[in-house]
C-alpha cells in the first residue's frame, strides 16, 4: 500500500499523508533583490520532523506556527459534515496519526470513548487515604499552657475536626510558631 499525499488545508505550501506524515512542497520562489533584479530559485520539498508537545501529541512547525499532526491529517482526509470540534484517536495512542485511527467527535464522545474503550478510571473510584491512614500522616500532641494537660491526635486531620487549623499546627510542630489557639503542639 502506497502513501497518499494531499495538500494541507491550512497552508498549501505543505502536504499531509494518510500515514500521518507532513512535508513541504517543492515550489518556485521569486523576489526582487536590492538592485531591482528578479531572482527566481527552487525551494525543494522535504519532510517536516514532528516533535512531542509534552502531553503525547505530535506537532509540526509550519511557517513559525505550531500545528497538531492529527488535526492536519483529519482536515485533509476526513470529512466533517456534522461540524464536530475534536479528533479522537480510536486506539488511544496519541502519536498514531494514521487516517484509519482518527475520527471527528464531540467533547462528550471523546470522554465516553476514553472510559468505555480505553479503560480510563474515574478519580472518584480511587481510594483516597486521609488522616491517620495516609502514609505521611504523623500523630500530634497538644499541651495546654495553664494546666499541662495533653491531648493526643492520630493525625493533623483529626485535630482539625476539633476546630484547630492544620497549617498553624504544622508551623508550631516545626518550630516556626510558639503556639496555636493558646496550646503548644508537637509531633508524637
Amino acid at each position: 500500500m502506497s502513501e497518499v499525499w494531499r495538500e494541507c488545508t491550512l497552508d498549501p505550501s505543505y502536504e499531509v499523508s494518510d500515514l500521518g506524515n507532513v512535508r513541504s512542497v517543492t515550489r518556485e520562489i521569486s523576489y526582487k533583490n536590492k538592485n531591482g533584479i528578479d531572482v527566481i530559485f527552487n525551494l525543494y520539498g522535504q519532510p517536516i520532523k514532528p516533535y512531542y508537545n509534552g502531553t503525547g501529541y505530535l506537532r509540526v512547525r509550519l511557517k513559525r506556527k505550531q500545528k497538531y499532526v492529527h488535526r492536519l491529517v483529519s482536515l485533509a482526509f476526513i470529512p466533517n459534515q456534522e461540524g464536530k470540534p475534536q479528533i479522537n484517536h480510536k486506539n488511544g495512542l496519541r502519536d498514531d496519526n494514521r487516517v484509519d485511527n482518527l475520527e471527528w467527535v464531540t467533547h462528550s464522545e471523546n470522554i465516553k470513548h476514553s472510559f468505555a474503550e480505553l479503560g480510563r478510571k474515574s478519580w472518584l473510584s480511587r481510594k483516597v487515604l486521609l488522616g491517620k491512614d495516609h502514609p505521611r500522616s504523623k500523630p500530634v500532641i497538644c499541651t495546654c499552657k495553664k494546666t499541662g494537660e495533653e491531648i493526643y491526635y492520630d493525625s493533623l486531620t483529626e485535630a482539625t475536626k476539633d476546630g484547630f487549623i492544620g497549617p498553624c499546627i504544622s508551623r508550631v510542630c516545626n518550630g516556626h510558631s510558639k503556639s496555636h489557639k493558646g496550646l503548644y503542639w508537637r509531633f508524637a
